[in-house]
């Protein structure tokens, strides 16, 4: 398959984006943007503030772009495109989690647990959690959570606090086994329920 097939057409700066068309690219002298339905959905060379050049994408849930830094975490900024170059300006600090009101105050309850705070730094972990969780509802006490889900992925996301979104784990891999029992065993531990599944 050619770039034009996977990417789209290159359409010249300032000339109209024929109608019906999903994806195009544009260049800006070193830096490519693709965009998707009017989304710039990916920058490759972008300029960064450092004056080095790197790669940005889309960050659902806020509309901002997002650069991955070496330890895997992700700083959120805004596109600034010329004519010649697209710049990346990074913001103060990330957006704030977009979580429904069980997720929220699911999120207060897994974060006052020191141990189950430090498992959810690995990924794995991460993505056995939300294969435990998702369109499931947890009961602890009289408390109910009803997760689905994109309420899963984002509650997981709003956990780490290293820039992610709900694309990052939601329908994606579900997480080893012996991931899964760490998490199962969290929960226990913290006295959840997910009636059906876990007791």
């Amino acid at each position: 398959m050619s770039e034009e097939e996977r990417h789209g057409p290159i359409i010249p700066i300032g000339e109209p984006v024929p109608e019906g068309l999903r994806h195009w690219r544009t260049r800006h002298g070193e830096a490519t943007v693709y965009w998707s339905s009017n989304r710039p959905m990916k920058v490759e060379n972008v300029l960064l503030p450092d004056g080095a050049r790197g790669c940005t994408e889309w960050s659902f849930d806020w509309g901002t772009q997002r650069l991955q830094l070496p330890d895997g975490s992700y700083v959120h900024g805004v596109l600034q495109p010329e004519d010649d170059d697209v710049r990346f300006v990074p913001l103060t600090a990330n957006p704030p989690a977009v979580l429904d009101p069980d997720c929220e105050r699911l999120l207060d309850a897994l974060q006052s647990d020191a141990s189950f705070m430090v498992d959810i730094e690995r990924e794995d972990f991460a993505r056995a959690l939300y294969g435990v969780i998702e369109n499931w509802e947890i009961v602890r006490g009289d408390e109910r959570y009803v997760i689905g889900q994109r309420s899963a992925a984002r509650l997981i996301a709003a956990l780490r606090n290293v820039g992610e979104n709900y694309m990052d784990f939601a329908w994606g891999r579900r997480g080893r086994p012996r991931e899964i029992a760490c998490v199962e065993n969290h929960l226990r531990r913290m006295g959840f329920a997910i009636p059906g599944r876990l007791e």
